[in-house]
């Protein structure tokens, strides 16, 4: 079939071999490693045969894209941000696998940090606010209008422009994956990488903070601390406290970078107060309510514990350890007693009285209630609600456990986290609906359910997984028809398999893009049946999509479905009905209605008069046998008492003439 003739052409736009809109084209063999990121790999750009100012991010196919933001960037000017020119997939031709393609015009050739992990010179308070603070806010205030958080704010991702740094891009990666934690808000550093889900502006302006002390000191400002130990601090001190230090920074600087680096996100600067700042406008930054201090340390892992947040960071490194202080009652105690705080540990009494609960799960609960802005833990796991999706992402893309995870959502953790918050931001209200469908949907057993089915609930960009698709983009399902109708071989990958071809990643995928795919689909009892049930259970769904998306014809999967299911036609006990399916089958083939070779095969008039037909053809069959055998043994009944009846005849006669002959003697009185 010619490509030009071929049906419902994918959501995404494709991008035809390495060719990219307006001319672009990828140069596969010129690659630009000084511009990869965690999702891709950076190549040059050539326009119409000559060189280009843009350049191609291509995905490794390792993490999940920001997908919903996409859309809201493209060709969105701005000096201060790395501008998206186009996207779409991609063609490429090294392995000819297809990939999304994301293209950037080029930033300045100088990174404003290139390793952060070697000093620099420090930076004035003058050259910061001229070079540094008044670009980035105003990229802040222009990403803030369109509702989007930056997520990946530090010198390393700022270049050297004419007029001030430019932010690097934003939006290959999930939210702030690539960002050390101590860019980021105390509760997102804790979180994983790929677990801490869209940000705020006032998360952006934190990052900022934390940049401008960097670049003032000109290196790391708790260099040679581990990772660990630096959340601990701020754990126990803040984070304001931690990062100054004995630090002197710009006097100028000193009350912005507090209401900036405040823990608290209430309190803590947005890019409106940073540009009232600016403008000259002195203003107090907001102070913190601190956390209670115990009057007796809480002694645990070998060291002296005064706060519960610092005390459930230690709780969740130590898990099993943790829970012995739990059960012994000790935590309890030390609450109450040292560090006066009654509400911790009557919601931790609460948790701990309910009968039943896992130890994983009791343990989750009861660092939720010790500190309840921090993420989620669970078996080794921190996240944060809206991060869930984008780590489920990660895990399935390098083909790691996601049973940790989807476990969090099956726990209904998340409606946990949520209704233990004084105050949610924007949108994370509409988590508790979202979680609250999902865990059910998690629980539920049958194909197009399970964690897959949250995957793709959760990321609604996402191409399908299938292992049907391996190297190719479905972003919806009828993308999915139209690459296996180019594709029809890739239908027997895993034939092998007593479940094929109904992989859980393409029903699943169905379902969440198909929100009005009929129950009975996924519910149908042939999934679990025969080869044949199974195969027409595949091929109702894809008829559906079919006719719902009123796709054009598909010759090559009607002909693969019929050729797949051919004892299907044997069902017709008919042989001239079985010929009048053949021929009825060739012409559905060609018209390329799969729904008509589904029905013809499994759900035709013809297929419920045929079976009519056939039992009444055996109850006559059965009926003239019998009788048959009612006139043979009739007949044999019949005989028997002929030959009875000669027989007694004949003795009858036998006796009546030997009567009569000696009748005759005696008569005569004389002998014979």
């Amino acid at each position: 079939m010619p490509e030009s003739d071929l049906p419902g052409e994918p959501a995404t736009p494709v991008l035809a071999s390495s060719v990219l809109g307006n001319g672009n084209e990828v140069l596969w063999s010129s690659p630009l490693p000084l511009l990869d990121s965690a999702w891709g790999e950076a190549f040059a750009i050539r326009n119409k045969g000559r060189d280009s100012s843009f350049y191609a991010l291509a995905d490794k196919g390792t993490l999940p894209l920001r997908h919903e933001i996409v859309s809201s960037l493209k060709k969105a000017e701005n000096p201060g941000l790395v501008m998206l020119e186009d996207f779409g997939v991609g063609k490429d031709v090294r392995d000819g696998t297809d990939k999304t393609v994301l293209v950037f015009c080029r930033p300045p050739e100088e990174r404003l940090w290139q390793d952060l992990s070697v000093p620099r010179a420090p930076m004035g308070e003058d050259e910061l606010v001229r070079q540094v603070i008044r670009p980035v806010t105003q990229t802040l205030r222009f990403l803030w209008s369109r509702g989007i958080h930056h997520g990946g704010i530090r010198p390393s991702n700022m270049f050297v422009g004419a007029s001030g740094v430019v932010l690097g891009e934003c939006l290959s990666a999930p939210p702030s994956f690539s960002q050390p934690g101590i860019f980021e808000p105390f509760e997102r550093a804790l979180a994983h990488p790929g677990a801490r889900g869209d940000g705020t502006s006032r998360d952006d302006v934190f990052s900022l903070a934390v940049s401008i002390v960097f670049l003032c000191l000109g290196r790391h400002p708790l260099e040679g601390m581990p990772e660990r130990e630096i959340l601990q601090g701020r754990a126990e001190f803040g984070s304001y406290a931690m990062l100054m230090g004995q630090h002197r920074m710009p006097a100028g600087l000193v009350e912005p970078l507090r209401g900036m680096l405040n823990d608290d996100p209430v309190l803590r600067w947005d890019v409106a107060e940073l540009e009232k700042w600016m403008e000259g406008h002195r203003q107090a930054a907001r102070s913190t309510k601190g956390q209670l201090v115990s009057a007796r340390p809480m002694l645990f892992g070998g060291r002296e514990w005064h706060r519960a947040r610092s005390l459930a960071l230690a709780f969740s490194e130590q898990p099993e350890d943790a829970l012995v202080v739990l059960q012994n009652g000790e935590l309890g105690r030390w609450l109450r007693r040292s560090l006066a705080d009654s509400s911790i540990a009557d919601r931790i009494d609460s948790v701990l009285a309910e009968e039943g609960v896992e130890k994983s799960l009791l343990l989750s609960r009861v660092l939720l209630a010790m500190d309840p802005p921090a993420p989620i833990y669970s078996q080794g796991y921190r996240v944060l609600p809206g991060g869930i999706g984008n780590l489920m992402a990660t895990l399935y893309l390098k083909e790691a456990d996601v049973a940790p995870v989807a476990g969090i959502i099956a726990r209904q953790l998340p409606m946990a986290w949520l209704s233990s918050q004084q105050r949610l931001e924007k949108g994370q209200g509409d988590y508790a609906c979202i979680f609250d469908r999902l865990s059910g949907m998690m629980v539920r057993p049958g194909k197009g359910f399970g964690a897959e089915r949250c995957l793709y609930e959760l990321q609604t960009g996402l191409p399908c997984l299938s292992p049907l698709l391996q190297g190719k983009m479905a972003f919806s399902p009828s993308d999915v028809l139209t690459f296996l109708e180019r594709e029809v071989k890739r239908l027997e990958v895993g034939a092998e398999s007593r479940q094929w071809p109904l992989d859980r990643h393409l029903l699943a995928f169905m379902a969440a893009r198909e929100r009005i795919l009929p129950e009975n689909l996924l519910n149908n009892p042939a999934m679990s049946g025969s080869r044949t049930d199974r195969i027409l259970a595949f091929a109702r769904i894809l008829a559906f999509v079919q006719e719902h998306h009123k796709m054009g014809k598909l010759p090559n999967l009607c002909a693969w479905v019929a050729g797949q299911t051919a004892d299907a036609v044997d069902r017709f006990h008919n042989r001239i009905t079985q010929q009048v399916v053949r021929k009825d089958m060739s012409r559905m083939i060609a018209q390329g209605e799969l729904a008509g070779v589904v029905n013809l095969l499994s759900g035709s008039d013809s297929l419920v008069q045929d079976e009519d037909s056939f039992v009444e053809a055996r109850t006559q069959y059965h009926r003239i046998a019998a009788e048959l055998v009612r006139g043979h043994q009739q007949e044999i009944a019949r005989r028997d008492a002929a030959i009875a009846l000669g027989r007694r005849l004949a003795v009858i006669v036998s006796s009546i003439l030997a009567g009569l002959l000696l009748l005759a003697m005696f008569i005569g009185g004389g002998t014979p």
